[in-house]
């Protein structure tokens, strides 16, 4: 008997809880159990799963429903494309006509309000909520905000605030707090109620860093017990869910449905109240040990930014598996079989190409188009167990490679689970890989077409053709030096200090400042770590626009590090723009702005954007060290390891893909900057004609 497993990722607790009871009662019950997971699933009918004709044939699915309800993309309807002879368990959520288990919290949420309101007598009320759209969210507020409209009838003292996130996690929980903060510079709250563990710990690491207005001492709660939730200093008080036994629960129905047994269509898992120190409570805790699958983990992104740092020098398939069978043997991934589409398709192509197939016999690995196959075919020799398959009848897992809403491929593997948060690091690099490859060869295809047309006519053109070839292959050189960069930032700094800082750090932050400070370090790395991961291409200028995206940059870096970032539009100039001019102006903004908060230690940074007669006007400015006088004969461009000066060569570069002047000035107190600091400063400029291409 075979059952997928469908859910978002596998690099948080709340799925991995659920992962792990299922894993246990399928081994138990001879159930082989497939696990498909990705961060980028858009719409149900992009797993490979049709029915009638399934390419991966499934006796069963069990589907973690907050998927659905965390993508307004994928909506009810969606589950239509699922094979409807195939029995379905809802996890997490009720779906009509499907049968669902679910934790059920409202007991455990009133308790959590009367404690709050009893036993502390707190009257003003935050709550730091996910998704709007999310039926786990939708609930947990109803009940907070039903309680504090009961309690406001009888004292109208009783308030309640409502924040909401894009997303449950840690980097949405500390900005969600730090924009509050920004609005009520003095604490106004009684309490703060966060939606999830990982926004708590956010909010108490911004608030442990704020202690002006009194907000270090405001009491915060959580909700889903995450490890560490017991082991922060105060301890979270939390709502626990039970998630590994609605995880085993949920294959022991599924069975029941397969077999034919009657079942009831919703099964229901009380959640509990867990009391700690973090609301106030003043009872003796003791921190509890790091959990077994965090005790590595700045070993685990370490490799990952190894094998990210090796992609960037790929050139071709052969390059990237490469760089995947040394990752496969630091995680001991025995069987690993690597699907690609012949083009990114925002479908499910019929026919892909295997390139690198690994189990107890080996490693295969071709070209593209050496070894086609069917995905249907794919999954009969991937998921067979034997010595060529996956091997066994334990778990193996699913990772659907994507781009945006582009498939690319899919690769099946089966790992230990100290490896699978590593593996969905792993499987987002990949896809960046292989989508870069993708544009490579288009636009290396384009050039040869362009190339060959030119020289039909005349030898004016023809020379016109060479010079766009130069041009082109020069982007794409840089493209990747810019990208390499990154990778190299990515390992030099943000894994190094993962590497230097251990986790149980968190446990002893009170043990003096010096522990405060490696805690702060560890959960800044982390987060860095984790938007390279996410957010390995720029922001998509094309569709938001050069303003928004310019503003947008601003926005995510005020606040850093003390660095107050604005962004002045003196006029609407950037209408007439063509779309490479928009991008290459945003890049060079967003260059500089990285380069003075890396190097030049401001308060302030100011991007300006303004009309100035015919000319386009892109001034960065800000008020720290400054620097001396450069120019690029100081960074030669030799393939060493470590190349300098690529983020200068970059702007400079886009100014004259622009038609443009570009500058780089210090001066004592950068005049413009107002609220002005001891340092020199620095002015990055870039005037450009304003003529559309």
């Amino acid at each position: 008997m075979r059952f997928g497993l469908i859910l978002k990722n596998l690099d948080e607790e709340y799925q991995l809880s659920v992962y792990r009871g299922a894993t246990r009662e399928a081994a138990a019950r001879g159930v082989r159990l497939i696990c498909i997971h990705g961060e980028q699933f858009t719409a149900l009918r992009h797993f490979p799963l049709r029915a009638g004709s399934m390419a991966l044939p499934l006796d069963g699915i069990l589907l973690l429903s907050s998927i659905i309800s965390d993508n307004s993309r994928i909506g009810m309807e969606g589950l239509n494309e699922l094979p409807q002879e195939v029995p379905l368990v809802s996890i997490g959520s009720v779906l009509d006509a499907y049968h669902s288990l679910i934790v059920d919290a409202s007991d455990a949420l009133h308790g959590l309000m009367d404690h709050l309101l009893q036993v502390h007598g707190y009257r003003r009320f935050l709550y730091l909520g996910g998704p709007v759209t999310n039926s786990d969210n939708m609930h947990r507020q109803g009940i907070i905000e039903q309680t504090i409209s009961r309690m406001k009838g009888t004292d109208p003292a009783y308030s309640l605030r409502v924040m909401n996130g894009d997303m449950f996690s840690e980097h949405v929980g500390a900005k969600l707090m730090r924009t509050y903060i920004a609005d009520h510079p003095v604490k106004d709250v009684d309490v703060i109620i966060c939606g999830s563990d990982e926004h708590a710990l956010g909010a108490l690491s911004c608030l442990e860093g704020t202690p002006r207005g009194g907000w270090n001492t405001c009491p915060v709660t959580g909700f889903d017990d995450v490890p560490f939730a017991a082991m922060n200093r105060p301890a979270l008080t939390t709502i626990r869910q039970p998630m590994e036994d609605v995880g085993r629960m949920a294959v022991e129905t599924l069975e029941a449905l397969v077999e034919g047994r009657s079942v009831p269509m919703v099964v229901t898992v009380p959640a509990q109240l867990v009391v700690r120190g973090s609301c106030g409570c003043t009872s003796a805790e003791i921190p509890g040990e790091t959990p077994g699958n965090f005790k590595d983990a700045d070993s685990g992104f370490r490799t990952v930014s190894y094998f990210g740092q090796s992609l960037m020098w790929a050139r071709s398939e052969a390059d990237i598996c490469a760089a995947i069978r040394e990752y496969l043997v630091v995680f001991k991934v025995e069987h690993f079989h690597l699907l690609v589409f012949d083009e990114p398709s925002p479908e499910i192509p019929a026919t892909g190409s295997l390139i690198y197939s690994q189990g107890e016999g080996g490693a295969s690995v071709w070209k593209k188009g050496e070894h086609p196959v069917s995905v249907a075919g794919f999954f009969d020799e991937a998921v067979r167990p034997d010595s060529q398959g996956t091997g066994g009848a334990g778990p193996c897992f699913l990772f659907q490679l994507c781009a945006g809403d582009m498939k690319l491929g899919m690769f099946l593997y089966t790992a230990d689970d100290s490896a699978l948060p590593h593996m969905s690091n792993f499987g987002v690099f990949l896809a960046n890989s292989l989508r870069g490859l993708s544009i490579m060869e288009r636009e290396k295809a384009y050039a040869q077409s362009l190339e060959q047309k030119v020289e039909e006519r005349t030898a004016q053109l023809r020379k016109e053709g060479e010079r766009r070839a130069l041009v082109e292959a020069e982007v794409l050189r840089i493209s990747d030096l810019e990208r390499m960069r990154f990778s190299m930032d990515l390992h030099d700094d943000i894994c190094q200090r993962l590497a230097g800082i251990h986790m149980i750090c968190k446990s002893y932050a009170d043990a003096g400042p010096h522990m405060k400070i490696l805690t702060k370090m560890a959960s800044e790395a982390l987060q860095q770590t984790r938007t390279y991961a996410y957010s390995s291409f720029p922001i998509d200028v094309h569709a938001i626009g050069l303003e928004q995206a310019i503003r947008s940059l601003c926005t995510d870096i005020d606040g850093t590090n003390g660095i107050s970032c604005r962004f002045v539009c003196a006029a609407r100039v950037a209408d007439g723009l063509s779309d490479q001019q928009a991008v290459n102006l945003y890049r060079i903004a967003r260059e500089a702005v990285h380069n003075a908060v890396k190097h030049a230690a401001p308060s302030l940074i100011e991007v300006v954007l303004a009309a100035d007669g015919t000319d386009l006007l892109l001034e960065v400015r800000d008020n720290g060290r400054g620097s001396k006088a450069v120019t690029m004969a100081d960074f030669p461009l030799e393939q060493t390891r470590r190349p300098r000066g690529i983020g200068l060569r970059s702007m400079q570069y886009r100014a004259h893909q622009l038609n443009g002047s570009f500058s780089i000035t210090s001066g004592s107190g950068n005049g413009e900057v107002e609220d002005k600091t001891e340092g020199h400063g620095t002015r990055v400029s870039v005037r450009m004609p304003l003529i559309k291409e």
